[in-house]
């Protein structure tokens, strides 16, 4: 099975997500296999995990968002979500912000798995949000970036961008870039506080 997922490396060891459901531990300076059994989470995984307070987070295609104990691999909670979890989550403040293909916009507690608040952004969600300063920037695929208030799931503002916006939004500074799979620009900035467009691409 393939790797779709980018390593993530923590100290001396080595975090891979695979699609034939399992996360594997390696060793960075020898390679070797660090936990005999690699955790089975019931569902392909597309992303990278995240590691926060001691835990990994994993979204995965059995429509669920897992925490494992980032020492043993133990499940320690899991969300179950609509449809599949794409992207990995974004985590600020102990609270996991991630979506799913149904479209809906989820946030849970870390500690927990508890939910915080859900919204439906009316279009599958297959990209990681980016969270920063209480502020969580999100792209739909029928081309939408949106902007909302981490706490209150308030919305700041939208901007529609022509094609499907499939990757990752990055913040730079001021500014958040979108890549569109199709259409017209290919990328796309935007003013991270107001949403006003500042240049185009193509």
């Amino acid at each position: 099975h393939a790797l779709w997922s980018a390593p993530v490396v923590s100290e001396d060891r080595v975090f891979l997500a695979g699609l034939d459901h399992n996360l594997y531990v390696l060793d960075l300076n020898t390679g070797e296999l660090l936990w005999n059994e690699p955790p089975n989470l019931g569902g392909a995984i597309a992303d990278s995990p995240v590691l926060t307070n001691g835990m990994i987070l994993v979204g995965t295609f059995a429509n669920e968002l897992r925490a494992l104990d980032g020492d043993r691999g133990d499940v320690q909670w899991s969300f179950q979500a609509p449809d599949w979890v794409w992207g990995a989550p974004a985590v600020g403040d102990g609270v996991a912000y991630f979506g799913d293909l149904s479209g809906m916009l989820h946030a849970v507690s870390v500690d927990d798995g508890n939910e915080l608040w859900s919204v439906s952004l009316g279009s599958s969600i297959s990209a990681s949000p980016v969270y920063h300063q209480g502020r969580l920037y999100i792209v739909t695929e029928a081309g939408l970036l949106i902007a909302r208030e981490a706490s209150t799931n308030s919305e700041l503002w939208q901007q529609s961008v022509q094609g499907q916006l499939l990757s990752d939004p990055l913040l730079i500074g001021d500014i958040v870039l979108v890549t569109s799979s199709s259409g017209n620009p290919l990328l796309s900035a935007f003013v991270a506080e107001s949403g006003a467009s500042r240049w185009t691409f193509s």
